[in-house]
């Protein structure tokens, strides 16, 4: 999949800002630029995040694949590569703590805990959890329909590798009135100083 000549983060965080000045005319603001790599750390894609004030957010995976940058994930053969799969091979004893989306990811790996996610709320079933065979595992929901489905997903699909898992129990994190749609990165950022042991 990966070869010597595949761009540099550099590389390909200049093609996407190029790619998506369309939409920053349009308003947009750039909110994310993550990169998935192979367990060596090597670049594979990368996933670009813009909000707007007013509309949905804008989220695409961005290829170089055959010398043309797409908005396109490349072919796998065994699913989608997990985020953060380098911190995962490097750590083979460490608890993963699992969330939706690379935002959350990154908002952990602060706190100084090793996270991981296939993406988006639909996109369990696609990714290659093999690399969390045999693992302990938390799971933080976001505080949705969507996010018990995803954790529901994942969490069947770990326990058929013979994992550990749990889940954070997000209705504890948040008084009734202020749960709705709640995710990791919302928590963190209400509860400054925040560590893991508070969580």
């Amino acid at each position: 999949m990966k070869t010597v000549n595949s761009p540099s983060i550099k590389e390909a965080k200049l093609a996407a800002n190029q790619n998506t000045n369309f939409l920053i005319k349009k308003g947009y603001v750039r909110a994310g630029f993550y990169t998935y790599t192979d367990e060596s750390e090597v670049p594979i894609y990368w996933r670009i995040r813009l909000d707007h004030p007013e509309k949905e957010k804008w989220i695409r995976p961005f290829t170089l694949i055959n010398g043309k940058w797409e908005f396109k994930e490349p072919t796998f053969d065994h699913g989608k590569t997990l985020y953060n799969l380098h911190g995962i091979a490097n750590k083979p004893n460490e608890t993963v703590w699992i969330v939706e989306g690379e935002k959350c990811v990154d908002a952990l790996a602060k706190l100084g805990i090793l996270a991981t996610t296939s993406g988006s709320a639909t996109s369990a079933e696609g990714a290659d959890w093999e690399p969390l065979k045999n693992r302990s595992a938390i799971i933080w929901p976001d505080n949705d329909e969507p996010g018990i489905k995803y954790a529901d997903e994942v969490t069947a699909i770990l326990q058929g590798m013979n994992c550990k898992v749990q889940w954070i129990d997000v209705e504890k994190l948040w008084p009734a009135d202020n749960a709705d749609n709640a995710d990791g990165v919302d928590w963190i950022q209400s509860n400054e100083g925040a560590s893991i042991e508070d969580i």
